[in-house]
Order: C-alpha cells, then structure tokens, then sequence
C-alpha cells in the first residue's frame, strides 16, 4: 500500500512539474496601501526584469535587472511606502521576447475621513464611477465650498453646496485619485476619492 502511494505521488508531481508555466504577471492586492505582492511566472528560462513606472511613463522603481532565472513561478514584495498616492505599472521584460505591463493603485485608504468639525459630512461611493453624494449629518449646514484637484495639483471642478444633501456629477473626469477640498467659513479639509 506504501509503495502504491508513493507511486501515485510520484506520478502526479510529474505530471504537474512536466506542465509548461504561462508567460504571466499579477498583483495582489491591488489597489494597496504601502506594499503588495507581485505574482509571476515564465515558460523558458529567460533574462527577467521586473521594474516599475509612474502614469507619465518615467521609470522609478527596478526591482531587478537582466536577471537570468530559471522557467517557474516567482513571487516579490513591491514595497512603496515613500511613493506618493496615484497610479503606477508594473513592467515584467523577459528577454527581448515579451514584455507584460500590468496597472496598480496605490491609495492610502478608499474611505473617506469624517469631517472633523461639530458636524459631520458622509461622502458615498468611494471609489466612485461618476456621481458622489454628499449627506450633512448636520442639517443646520447651509453652505460649503468644494475644490477637486487632480493628481498633480490642477483644480478640475468647483461647486459651492447649499442643501443637507448634494449629488455632483464627476463622469467628465479621466480615471485616477483625485483630491476633495471642503471650505466652510475658513475651515478647511481634505479627502481624497478614485475615479474608476
């Protein structure tokens, strides 16, 4: 019975190992705070380079570089801690056979802050596909400011609120984070949300 066993396990794992890997790149999570997992795995032994690239195309991250690895299933850790909030790609290059971009997110939280005053504001759905609510828990409040600035600092919507509860259209806007500044009578607070 020993022997049966271990043949029927011999035989599987040769079977398993005999298969070929795909040519292949995930993330996981993502989007991500500080750090996640980059999963990947190649067909034939190659040279590998693994590096990253901010939403403009420019390099700022390399993992490694011309590594020559054998075919298999890899897994590293892409850590951004001092990296701002935004999109970013993730390069796999092997050789100068293939190369397979893959796109993250790194946003601190997808929740949104209370607003720290004697009265609270709820902003709903964060990530957002287009509309976002605006819900005063105070329903005395008449008045607020909204400026949202994009990822490098241009303002791209502006709206003064006047009601308890307010929707704002934001489907004109191009996927990414996008920063939600609230004024009311001098006060002032941030949020940050991500278009979808």
């Amino acid at each position: 019975m020993r022997i049966l066993l271990l043949l029927s396990f011999l035989y599987f794992n040769s079977i398993l190992f005999a298969q070929p890997f795909a040519d292949s790149l995930s993330i996981n999570p993502n989007p991500f705070s500080k750090r996640t997992a980059i999963n990947y795995s190649f067909s034939s032994n190659d040279t590998v380079t693994i590096a990253v690239m901010n939403s403009i195309g420019q390099f700022i991250l390399t993992l490694f570089t011309d590594s020559v690895m054998p075919a298999g299933m890899y897994q590293d850790s892409l850590i951004m801690d001092s990296f701002p909030d935004g999109i970013y790609f993730v390069q796999l290059k092997l050789g100068n056979r293939k190369t397979i971009n893959k796109k993250v997110i790194k946003v601190l939280g997808t929740s949104f802050e209370e607003y720290k005053e004697e009265s609270t504001i709820m902003i709903f759905p964060n990530p957002t596909s287009g509309r976002i609510n605006f819900d005063f828990q105070n329903k005395n409040r008449r008045r607020l400011n909204v400026f949202i600035t994009n990822s490098i600092g241009q303002e791209v919507y502006f709206s003064n609120i006047l009601s308890f509860s307010s929707e704002i259209d934001l489907s004109f806007l191009n996927q990414g984070i996008y920063l939600v500044r609230l004024e009311d009578n001098g006060t002032q607070k941030m949020f940050k949300i991500f278009k979808e």
